[in-house]
């Protein structure tokens, strides 16, 4: 029979990061680094299973002179976390941690090693030589704090109205790609700047090119704006070439990157909307274009525990193209669901597959359930959600001895009504 740990079990165990912050050239402890320790939920499913969390950032910690820190947080399974080490004349670190990491872990990043640099600042002008306000971005600097962590590479700074930048970390010497954009603009030159070792780099200068636009609405059949829904750029052989969101009022602006003024096409598609294609060719530059679609069917459920037809109210519902879920599938709904009765909209026009998940985890969740959304919405349905088996599990050695302390691990999960 298994012991539990020795610990208060009124005081939920949390979350430890710490780690040491040097220097990159020869491994000295660096004092003066203020490190930040930030985290925001994970995605919807997460936070679906999981039920909010509440979780406070904690105050930044500025190292001493052995380069330690150490941050102690509540445990929080729907969030990710990132944390950075800056310092003005070295290069930023950081680190990433994606959702699931249970209480009790202790995250040990070891010594941080932070190269020196040079502060890079500069200006964006348009072709004419006039300021452009914009973001700018320096890639794929050696910045997470693990070579196969997914952490972020990318310095960001924006001009003003002036056109001048200036980033706040430095940057190491060696050559590195540039990025700026905004709304109707994208870099023509450089693509590229290379920081030499020994002597600080010049302001850098960066051009801008106005992008030619295509500009329209996206209503119903009443003319009611339809919000959400995404529109695409298909051109030469119905190639996917440009997106954009529609916005609140139903507007939607399209911007030609790719140097090609052939024609285009559009298609309507995302949620709330039954997928459309416009075959309609249209020159980059028109504007006062109106698409019409269909807006998407809706499917009443009621989900219930099985053989206690108890209402299950907490649970999240998927949609996929397919009955196996794969390689892709949708959140349409998630929340507390009054009854377990709920209506699921965003469904396509044709077949569906729909997946109920429920926020206690001891419910499995459901099969993946056809729906049939080809005409008007068909009569509410109920879903029922097996509940798992609790199993008293005995560790012993070959004499009988017990064993405790001994850790298990699931392979398998088994519904009740299945277990024998």
């Amino acid at each position: 029979e298994l012991q539990a740990p020795d610990s208060d079990p009124a005081v939920p165990p949390g979350l430890r990061f710490r780690g040491r912050c040097v220097a990159a050239e020869d491994g000295a402890p660096l004092s003066g680094v203020l490190v930040n320790l930030d985290g925001w939920p994970g995605n919807e499913q997460l936070e679906a299973l999981h039920g909010p969390t509440v979780w406070d950032t904690p105050e930044p910690v500025l190292t001493g002179v052995d380069g330690t820190f150490e941050f102690e947080t509540p445990v929080a399974l729907s969030y990710q976390f990132t944390l950075r080490c800056a310092k003005e004349d070295r290069l930023m670190r950081s680190a990433r941690w994606f959702p699931s990491i249970q209480a009790g872990t202790v995250i040990e990043l070891g010594d941080v090693r932070m190269p020196g640099g040079w502060r890079i600042e500069g200006r964006t002008q348009d072709t004419d030589g006039a300021p452009v306000k914009t973001l700018v971005q320096i890639r794929n600097l050696p910045m997470p704090s693990a070579p196969d962590m997914g952490a972020g590479d990318t310095l960001s700074a924006r001009s003003d109205a002036e056109g001048a930048f200036a980033f706040t970390s430095a940057v190491p010497p060696g050559t590195w790609p540039l990025f700026a954009e905004m709304e109707g603009w994208m870099l023509e030159a450089p693509t590229s700047f290379t920081v030499p070792e020994f002597e600080a780099p010049p302001p850098l200068i960066l051009t801008m090119r106005a992008l030619p636009s295509l500009q329209g609405r996206v209503v119903d059949q009443g003319g009611v704006p339809v919000i959400r829904a995404e529109v695409e750029v298909r051109q030469h052989r119905g190639n996917r070439i440009e997106s954009a969101r529609v916005k609140e009022d139903g507007s939607f602006t399209l911007y030609q990157r790719n140097r090609d003024d052939s024609p285009v096409s559009l298609v309507v598609s995302g949620a709330g909307v039954q997928r459309r294609e416009f075959p309609a060719m249209l020159e980059w530059g028109t504007q006062g274009v109106t698409l019409v679609v269909e807006r998407s069917r809706s499917q009443t459920i009621r989900v219930v525990e099985r053989g206690s037809g108890v209402a299950v109210e907490e649970f999240a519902v998927l949609s996929s193209v397919n009955a196996s879920g794969q390689p892709s599938n949708t959140l349409l709904l998630f929340g507390r669901h009054p009854d377990g009765r709920a209506e699921v909209t965003g469904l396509q026009s044709g077949r569906n597959f729909l997946c109920v998940v429920s926020k206690d985890q001891a419910l499995l969740p459901s099969d993946w359930t056809e729906v049939d959304a080809s005409t008007a919405p068909a009569d509410s349905f109920t879903v029922e959600l097996d509940r798992l088996r609790g199993l008293e599990v005995v560790v012993r050695l070959r004499d009988g001895t017990p064993v405790t302390g001994s850790k298990l691990r699931a392979f398998d999960r088994m519904p009740v009504h299945a277990a024998a």
